[in-house]
């Protein structure tokens, strides 16, 4: 560089060019003439002033406000801010923690406390999810559940929660091993059809007051003939089991016939069964169109012959009965 003494040019006493070796040469400006020149120091400068523009001029003490910046002896930079740093590379961070203020929101700065309220969640050793509430979880597939109980509580409405114990009260019903119910009461049952009854024996109680029971007292009638009702007839069962001829069956005129009394005659027999009134005596009957009918005082009605008919006779007032019979 070129140094010239702080003075007009026309004033300059010497010239200096600084060598590589820092001695300066002085050029005598008196001497140019002649070509004379000295050399000197750095240090024999006296009058002459340095140009500052290339040279920093900031002195010799550092790191402060407005300072240069010295390295330390392991050419590290000192401790100070570097607020004002850019393009930083995240890859030359060697040492010390990164303040959680430093990082993006992108990245999760729970800290390393699991499984607590307001916690990150970390999975055990076995990947598995540890032991934490999952009542806010949606979307869950049943077909994942592979172990534990399901609670009652979890099932819809739908889904029947009754249990493995059978056929008590309020419990369900369980058949047996040949697919039959098993022995409970069926007393609630309706619409049970009388033609799926394939054994047992149904209780008189269960009859309509349609059907005789041959429990009542009964009474034989083996021979054709004239057989009038007795006072012993009443609620019984005669049975009517003749070979050949006619049996006759005599609606009495007996004062001891009071309304109500009623007799059940049942043909067992190919033979027929004859019903006659007795003098002074009206019975009246229903014939198979439907049309209500007489049987005048000593008069005979006599039914075609068919085995299993029912005749039920009823008096209904004195000297006047009701015969009850199908297909007269």
């Amino acid at each position: 560089m070129s140094v010239f003494k702080d003075r007009a040019i026309s004033e300059l006493d010497a010239i200096v060019s600084i060598a590589s070796n820092d001695i300066v040469p002085i050029v005598d400006v008196s001497d140019t003439a002649s070509g004379t020149t000295k050399r000197a120091s750095i240090s024999d400068l006296t009058t002459a002033v340095v140009a500052t523009g290339n040279l920093t001029a900031q002195g010799n003490t550092f790191n402060g406000a407005s300072q240069l910046v010295q390295l330390n002896g392991s050419g590290q930079l000192p401790t100070l801010s570097g607020v004002n740093l850019t393009t930083l590379n995240a890859s030359n961070i060697a040492s010390g923690t990164l303040a959680d203020a430093r990082l993006s929101s992108q990245v999760t700065v729970q800290g390393n406390t699991f499984n607590g309220a307001s916690q990150l969640v970390q999975l055990n050793g076995s990947t598995q999810l540890p032991a934490v509430s999952g009542a806010l979880v949606t979307t869950l597939n049943a077909s994942n559940i592979s172990s534990g109980t399901l609670a009652d509580a979890r099932l819809s409405s739908q889904v029947t929660v009754q249990g493995n114990t059978f056929n008590g009260a309020s419990q369900l019903v369980q058949l047996n091993g040949s697919t039959q119910l098993p022995a409970v009461s069926g007393i609630n049952l309706t619409n049970l059809n009388a033609s799926n009854l394939a054994s047992g024996t149904i209780p008189d109680a269960r009859l309509s007051a349609s059907v005789e029971v041959r429990t009542k007292t009964q009474f034989a009638i083996g021979s054709a003939g004239s057989r009038p009702l007795v006072g012993s007839d009443a609620d019984a069962f005669l049975l009517v089991t003749h070979a050949s001829g006619i049996v006759t069956i005599v609606c009495p005129n007996n004062p001891a016939f009071a309304a109500g009394f009623t007799t059940t005659i049942f043909c067992n027999t190919a033979q027929s069964v004859a019903i006659s009134a007795d003098n002074a005596v009206t019975v009246y009957y229903v014939n198979g169109a439907g049309l209500a009918q007489t049987i005048a005082p000593s008069s005979v009605l006599t039914p075609t012959a068919q085995r299993g008919r029912i005749f039920k006779i009823t008096c209904i007032a004195s000297n006047v009965f009701f015969l009850d019979a199908v297909g007269l």
